[in-house]
């Protein structure tokens, strides 16, 4: 009988973590009886309809049991908390521990937030928390508190575990690198896309941490040094997109800083875009820095904590700036836009990197973790 894994996941949308998960089930579900929990309502995408034509069980909590859900309004928060939110969540966990057996592996897919339901399961069941966050996030107090309730935590990024190790030696802790499908991206970023002007690209999610406001700041200050027709696209959703909008057009770059949206195939973008860039504040192991290697265009980040740094091999594989350093990845902007710097001088350090999170490597280093004794 196969072994069974329950992924449980608090969101569902366009993002790194959620296409990580995807792919994690699509390298495991032909040896592993693969359940997925969603906690609030998903945003339909085409990396849902991708989850669920991996044709495994995918259970949303709040459509199951709405009252697991705080309202917003003060009375109703109250009355909530006073005689809703115990039973809903009790409801909620009886649901979750009956798709248990005594040899289900339950997984924790986002920084311990199914912590609740975790540390009720029952002793036997083995569990892991999948940290998809930089290593400062973790190490804070309030996340040291909830560690004993699981058997291992599972880091993205080899920087992390050596940093989390510094602090706390004993902990039982497992790098597993994320999992692509080195072959679709590739094949996907051959396709035509509809311009032939030149641009840079970002591809994500529109929200705060991404700090997205230092990659037009420094396009502005490109523009400002150069004679370049070249674009910034912006590819993606999320909470700060009118921000950004107004801020782009306060800088009088409407017309220059294009907001794609959500694109099913970003791949073909990042191919034939002059560089991909990513200034976020932390990150975890972002992906699309592989993705862009794998799409053979340049990767730039901000040197974040904690991953960059390690997946661009500290410059060999791509370029680094301090974060919120607009200046500086103005400077990258304007080296790459005149061809003082160009992908050849990166790709003979992709080739091995992007293989290290072929699909047949990964579920040899997950097997390898589930077979390792704590």
């Amino acid at each position: 009988m196969k072994k069974k894994i329950i992924f449980a996941i608090p969101i569902f949308q366009t993002g790194g973590t959620e296409r990580v998960l995807v792919n994690i089930v699509h390298a495991l579900k032909n040896d592993y009886n693969i359940t997925v929990i969603i906690k609030q309502k998903p945003t339909k995408c085409d990396l849902l309809d991708r989850l669920y034509s991996l044709k495994v069980p995918v259970f949303c909590l709040v459509e199951k049991f709405p009252n697991i859900v705080k309202p917003k309004k003060f009375f109703k928060k109250l009355y909530w908390k006073l005689f809703i939110k115990k039973k809903a969540f009790n409801e909620s966990f009886n649901f979750i521990n009956s798709l248990c057996d005594k040899d289900t592996l339950w997984i924790d897919f986002l920084c311990f937030t199914f912590f609740n339901y975790t540390k009720k399961l029952p002793a036997n069941i083995e569990k892991w928390s999948w940290m998809h966050c930089s290593s400062d996030v973790f190490l804070q107090k309030k996340n040291l508190a909830k560690i004993s309730a699981y058997q291992k935590i599972i880091s993205i990024n080899n920087t992390f575990t050596q940093e989390v190790k510094s602090h706390l030696p004993d902990l039982p802790i497992k790098t597993l690198l994320n999992p692509v499908d080195i072959e679709e991206i590739y094949k996907q970023s051959l396709s035509k896309i509809s311009t032939k002007e030149e641009f840079f690209v970002y591809v994500g999610r529109i929200s705060q941490d991404k700090d997205v406001a230092t990659l037009i700041q420094a396009y502005k200050i490109f523009l400002s040094n150069t004679n370049s027709k070249t674009k910034l696209l912006l590819i993606g959703t999320g909470e700060k997109v009118e921000y950004y909008k107004e801020m782009v057009q306060n800088l009088d770059l409407s017309d220059k800083v294009i907001f794609k949206g959500n694109l099913s195939n970003p791949f073909p973008w990042m191919r034939q875009s002059k560089a991909l860039i990513l200034s976020s504040l932390s990150e975890g192991s972002p992906m699309v820095l592989l993705e862009a290697m794998i799409s053979e265009t340049i990767p730039v980040s901000s040197d974040c904590v904690s991953g960059p740094k390690e997946m661009l091999a500290s410059g060999k594989r791509g370029l680094l700036f301090k974060p919120k350093d607009a200046n500086e990845l103005a400077l990258i902007m304007q080296k790459i836009d005149s061809g003082m710097m160009t992908k050849k001088q990166f790709q003979p350090y992709w080739k091995d990197f992007i293989q290290m999170h072929s699909f047949t490597q990964f579920k040899k280093n997950f097997e390898g973790v589930i077979d390792e004794k704590n």
